[in-house]
């Protein structure tokens, strides 16, 4: 057969796929007030290194790590970060991040949220023995078990807990519709609150600070900005989003990011952003519970 036949042109690759991906999955109907997002972390190999960027998310996270032989830190509780950082692993990685949404981990399990900011805990040590419900989801051998357990658990506990304080529920929505640019002063106002108590409450529903998590939802809204406003200049972006000028940005971006503005556009396209796992990832896998 001539060596330009199709057989030889459209042969399988043996090109080695990537020892590091996530894929974004979007949580049930019924529990889409509950969860933003679900997380899968997936390696290949046998003794591989893994180091992945992570950027701060305005939203607390539990973690199920499938391969771990520590049963203590199976599930751990990620509070949220002030600045990035990079998660480091050697062996074959396996993990479901559940991103949850602002207040419902203390809806949930009725435990003040900032204790853990910036850090991860075991789940356990954060809530005591209501993380033993979650027990059943390693008797499960495929991913798609797992999450329909984790479903499972997850609106029973809604259904048992109380809801999200409305004032709590207002100051979230109003951050949002703001992209993070309304003042603490302001919002006081809206809720009827005295400053001490708002941002004790704030602290105790959200898990960080009120400036933090402003700060966090502009600065996403600024790298989608980067992403997709391809005619508008780095300074034009940064005085959309509430910053001062670009020097502004870019301070914030190299807490958040550890690169600039430009490096972060220019990257976009590169297999680099293949290991940012953020809110705002357009392209999801959907899952559909069997």
């Amino acid at each position: 057969m001539p060596k330009n036949s199709k057989r030889d042109i459209y042969k399988p690759s043996t090109k080695k796929r990537p020892e590091y991906f996530g894929f974004m999955l979007t949580p049930s109907e019924q529990l889409k007030n509950v969860a933003a997002s679900y997380v899968r972390i997936t390696s290949y190999g046998k003794h591989t290194n893994h180091t992945a960027l992570q950027v701060p998310d305005e939203r607390i996270q539990l973690i199920f790590d499938f391969k771990t032989s520590d049963i203590e830190n199976a599930v751990m509780v990620e509070g949220i970060r002030h600045t990035y950082g990079f998660l480091r692993r050697t062996g074959v990685l396996e993990q479901l991040k559940i991103k949850m949404r602002p207040g419902i981990f203390y809806s949930l399990f009725q435990r003040p949220a900032h204790f853990f900011t910036d850090r991860s805990m075991p789940l356990k040590a954060a809530i005591g023995q209501k993380a033993s419900y979650f027990d059943t989801v390693f008797t499960a051998k495929t991913h798609t078990a797992r999450l329909i357990i984790i479903e499972r658990i997850l609106k029973k506990l809604a259904q048992e807990s109380p809801s999200i304080d409305s004032k709590v529920q207002q100051i979230v929505e109003s951050i949002y519709i703001s992209n993070g640019n309304i003042s603490g002063s302001e919002l006081c106002k809206q809720v009827g609150m005295g400053y001490r108590q708002f941002h004790d409450l704030f602290n105790k529903w959200i898990g960080a600070s009120f400036k933090i998590f402003c700060n966090i939802v502009k600065f996403h809204q600024t790298r989608l900005d980067l992403r997709h406003l391809h005619g508008q200049s780095i300074t034009a972006i940064a005085l959309k989003n509430g910053y001062r000028d670009q020097a502004h940005l870019t301070s914030d971006f190299k807490k958040f990011h550890g690169l600039t503005p430009l490096q972060v556009r220019n990257r976009y396209a590169s297999l680099f952003t293949t290991v940012l796992i953020t809110p705002t990832t357009k392209k999801i896998t959907i899952y559909h519970p069997d």
